[in-house]
């Protein structure tokens, strides 16, 4: 409490409260200080008629009556206190994009709220706009607004709690760099709490962005290595960025998705089309590749006979030739009927 006192009256009109008269080195008081518990603040109103302390206070339609008490003499006066109205008006303010292109648009976004405990009348909101933007237009959600350089918007009446939006669009400057933005709120009321009265968005302005390319490496066939098909290292690092910025690579195909460079991924037989996406964090920009797995590699044969020659290297009984082929891709093997070969004389 900004005045310290004793036996003085206290009474509560729409949330606050309000110290009245009391006793202290100075005497009797008339001092009226209104306490707001949502802000926690204090706020010096006008004085009684008659200083006093020991008195009791009442509360009728929202006036305050100062009854009896003690100045140089016991009181018989009745006195009626009405407290001014009070509404505690803030505003915030957020930009969108930040950072933003130069010459590009730029969105402010100010909530003006009040937070009571009294109706807001004659809201005002100002804003002020940076050097170098271009003003677009402004919306309210309520009241109007007039101005290119400073916008000024009647907001009208906000009940408690109640708000309004305001959206400012400009055009960012012509040169990079970082703008602020401020904002501010006023109102006809006593405003309880007037540090949240203003808000200020900060942009940085940045050079264009340029989207990237990409670059999925150039369409190919491979040998299948297994009977799946075959490993395949993709390659995205064809793939640029005129600003520089850095880049993801996201990839998508018949083995769903994977992330990097030059990630390795399983492709069946057949022709498979994978695509590239690569983003600056800004754009992005897709590739395409087709990439063709086939088992070209001629299977492996193998003859086999029965029976084998004896030491001299005769045979004297019919031999059985077994050709089979084995495919290392499918890993099956096909052995045809076999050649039989008939004996003709005795030391054959």
């Amino acid at each position: 409490m900004p005045t310290p006192r004793f036996q003085l009256a206290v009474g509560v009109v729409n949330g606050i409260l309000y110290a009245m008269g009391g006793f202290n080195n100075s005497g009797p008081l008339s001092t009226v200080e209104a306490y707001n518990p949502l802000t926690d603040t204090w706020t010096t109103m006008p004085s009684m008629p008659t200083a006093r302390y020991g008195l009791g206070v009442g509360v009728v339609n929202s006036n305050l009556y100062a009854m009896g008490g003690y100045y140089t003499s016991y009181l018989a006066t009745n006195e009626a206190f009405t407290p001014s109205p009070a509404a505690d008006l803030s505003i915030t303010k957020t930009d969108s994009p930040d950072p933003v292109a130069v010459g590009s648009s730029l969105t402010y976004t100010i909530t003006v709220t009040n937070n009571g405990p009294d109706t807001a009348t004659g809201v005002t909101m100002n804003d002020a706009l940076p050097s170098g933007v271009t003003y677009v237009s402004a919306t309210p959600t309520q009241g109007s607004c007039s101005g290119t350089t400073t916008v000024t918007c009647s907001l009208g009446t906000l009940a408690k709690a109640a708000g309004a939006i305001v959206t400012i669009v400009v055009t960012a400057p012509t040169t990079t760099g970082t703008i602020s933005n401020t904002a501010v709120v006023s109102g006809n009321e006593t405003d309880p709490n007037t540090a949240n009265n203003t808000a200020t968005a900060s942009t940085t302005v940045v050079s264009p962005n340029h989207p990237p390319v990409a670059n999925a490496g150039p369409n190919q066939t491979v040998e299948a290595t297994r009977s799946s098909g075959a490993s395949v290292m993709l390659n995205g690092s064809g793939s640029s960025d005129p600003d520089g910025d850095p880049l993801t690579y996201h990839w998508t195909g018949p083995f769903g998705t994977a992330s990097g460079v030059s990630p390795t991924v399983i492709l069946p037989l057949g022709t498979n089309t994978i695509t590239l996406t690569v983003s600056d964090g800004q754009a992005t920009a897709t590739a395409t590749v087709v990439i063709t797995v086939r088992d070209i590699t001629p299977p492996t044969i193998t003859v086999t006979q029965n029976p084998l020659p004896n030491a001299n290297g005769w045979n004297k009984t019919d031999v059985t030739i077994t050709f089979t082929a084995t495919d290392a891709v499918s890993t099956t093997s096909c052995s045809p009927a076999s050649v039989v070969l008939n004996r003709e004389g005795a030391n054959q």
